[in-house]
């Protein structure tokens, strides 16, 4: 498949966001609620993977409705890239074993709440963190996203300039008003 030169940039910027900290490694990933903010950690064009808590309402509605939209965005550039396509979580356990080793300890932690993200508390509920490997690795899902339609708005250059990329068509970057 031929990818034009807009497609690769964005796909080379995604990428480097998963190997160093850049304006794109911030992703918001919009499912059936509200968006939400979470780290791209991975790029195979044309899919994205992120790390996310199986017991978290996303699953969920990704269960009920696939689709969904990933926002980045570079402010210093002002360029805006908006992703859209469908999403589910990776069930191949050598790929999600994989992705768990390549995690240090910290993003490990994130998986140690004893209650699912967004479970009501008070004072005396028990949130003592799970330490056990195995027990955070299966509350961690490897969450893949297969890239249909790409959309950068470049704001950084005069009257703005906006394109739209489809994979059906090869990613050909069209030209749309802003």
């Amino acid at each position: 498949m031929r990818v034009t030169t807009l497609a690769r940039t964005v796909w080379d910027q995604l990428t480097a966001a998963t190997h160093q900290r850049t304006p794109f490694t911030l992703a918001w990933v919009a499912t059936g609620s509200a968006p939400r903010a979470m780290i791209l950690r991975a790029v195979d064009a044309p899919e994205l993977f992120l790390a996310t808590d199986r017991r978290s309402a996303k699953c969920a509605e990704l269960a009920a409705d696939p689709r969904i939209g990933v926002t980045v965005l570079d402010d210093d550039a002002g360029v805006q890239v908006r992703l859209r396509g469908v999403g589910d979580l990776v069930d191949d356990p050598v790929l999600r074993r994989r992705a768990w080793d390549s995690f240090g300890p910290g993003t490990r932690a994130l998986f140690s709440a004893p209650l699912a993200p967004g479970t009501p508390i008070d004072e005396a509920t028990d949130l003592t963190p799970d330490t056990d490997d195995a027990t955070l690795f299966d509350r961690f899902a490897w969450l893949r996203i297969r890239v249909d339609e790409i959309d950068h708005l470049d704001l950084g250059v005069p009257g703005h300039r906006r394109h739209l990329m489809r994979r059906d068509d090869g990613w050909a970057a069209r030209r749309v008003v802003p």
